[in-house]
């Protein structure tokens, strides 16, 4: 095989590795209003639409995180969708993010500078 077929095989393979890989979704680091920025403090995951108030529990007690296959089976046979809502710090402010129905776990954890992450992939 020449060089070129090679390299445009690579180049295929790294495409679909970006675009085949299985979407996620993360909380924004803050939010902001006119006056004050506000970091992420938590997150929940729902059950459908988070008016529904099904606030789903997380795996263990140990760890905030939620494997996700057999809800978003529930989630899909029903015609919904789960929902991640972000939750700021120091404001009743969130964010409401669908979760992807190919997502696997969603997870809220934090780094040793006291940051919070929140996703779903």
């Amino acid at each position: 095989m020449s060089s070129s077929k090679y390299l445009m095989a690579f180049a295929l393979a790294s495409t679909c590795i970006s675009a085949c890989a299985a979407p996620s979704i993360s909380c924004p680091a803050t939010i902001k209003d006119n006056l004050h920025a506000y970091p992420l403090a938590d997150a929940s995951l729902f059950d459908g639409p988070p008016g529904n108030l099904a606030d789903l529990m997380p795996d263990t007690d140990k760890e905030m995180a939620w494997t996700l296959p057999l809800y978003q089976k529930g989630a899909q046979d029903r015609g919904e969708s789960l929902y991640f809502v972000c939750h700021y710090a120091k404001t009743q402010k969130t964010v409401t993010l669908q979760v992807p129905k190919i997502a696997k776990k969603c997870s809220v954890y934090g780094n040793d500078k006291g940051q919070t992450f929140a996703v779903c992939e």
